[in-house]
């Protein structure tokens, strides 16, 4: 359960990074 939760956030956080990036470089 803690690791699912982790890995969650993990590729929450991943996921809105790479949109900031694309916001960015647009």
């Amino acid at each position: 359960m803690l690791t699912e939760s982790k890995l969650r956030c993990s590729r929450h956080r991943e996921n809105v990074h790479q949109g900031r990036f694309a916001t960015l470089q647009k």
